[in-house]
């Protein structure tokens, strides 16, 4: 059981985070100013640490906009990290737990948010990028991915849009599916893949090393009703498509 003293600084913490929350705190604690200074702080790094990861969405929401959410964000949510990555990937996530009305209003900015976001996750993965090497197709041979790579599905296509993108611009539903690393020199690297692409190498992600007869198996399984020669070229354009990009090694032991 927990000493009174331990429990009544917990308390005090717990107090002292509400009046931080609040827009118009009335500290029982600490005289006002100084919290309204510690306050602001706090505030102005949240505020930075969002307003870096999701600049278009900023953008087309506009300031007085997403400053409400920015406050919201700050008043209402939990989040217990204070890593900036994490605070950024907290608060798209709080517009979906709350299901913000700013969701349905804009119906592709939870998937701008997404986009956005994963231009930093992307970014900050760790990994090391084998030496160059190139690699032929060998229907004996066991492959893997080189290094992490991302497949993403979206209804927008707002992994082509640019800051400069306005409200008026935006158009229809497209959907697409996009292929994410991070190239050699650290620059973020996205194509456009067919949805059977995107299945296939989806599963070449999960899986520790693969052949091409176990991806053809596994698209036969998947769509039966498709031809084995179609099945057998669009494994082969797959693996030719990795191999283009370095996305493609041979397992070695």
């Amino acid at each position: 059981m927990q000493s009174p003293d331990v429990l009544d600084f917990q308390q005090v913490q717990q107090q002292l985070c509400r009046e931080l929350r609040d827009a118009m705190p009335d500290s029982q604690l600490i005289d006002s100013r100084r919290l309204q200074v510690y306050q602001e702080l706090l505030r102005n790094n949240v505020n930075t640490f969002i307003d870096t990861c999701y600049p278009i969405s900023q953008r087309l929401l506009g300031e007085s906009v997403w400053a409400d959410l920015a406050e919201a964000f700050f008043a209402h949510s939990r989040c217990d990290s204070p890593f900036y990555y994490d605070i950024s990937l907290a608060f798209r996530e709080y517009l979906d737990a709350t299901a913000h009305p700013i969701l349905a209003q804009y119906p592709w900015l939870r998937e701008l948010l997404h986009v956005e976001w994963m231009e930093l996750h992307v970014d900050l993965a760790e990994f090391d990028w084998p030496a160059p090497h190139m690699v032929d197709l060998d229907e004996s041979a066991a492959y893997q991915l080189s290094v992490p790579v991302w497949v993403l599905a979206y209804q927008w296509p707002v992994y082509q849009w640019t800051r400069e993108i306005t409200l008026e611009q935006i158009g229809e539903p497209d959907p697409s599916c996009i292929l994410v690393w991070r190239s050699r020199e650290h620059h973020l690297q996205q194509i456009q893949v067919s949805p059977i692409a995107a299945f296939l190498i989806e599963q070449m992600s999960g899986s520790a090393s693969c052949r091409v007869a176990d991806m053809v198996n596994t698209l036969q399984q998947a769509v039966p009703q498709l031809e084995l020669a179609q099945i057998e070229q669009m494994v082969e354009q797959v693996f030719v498509l990795l191999q283009q990009y370095e996305l493609l090694c041979i397992v070695t032991n």
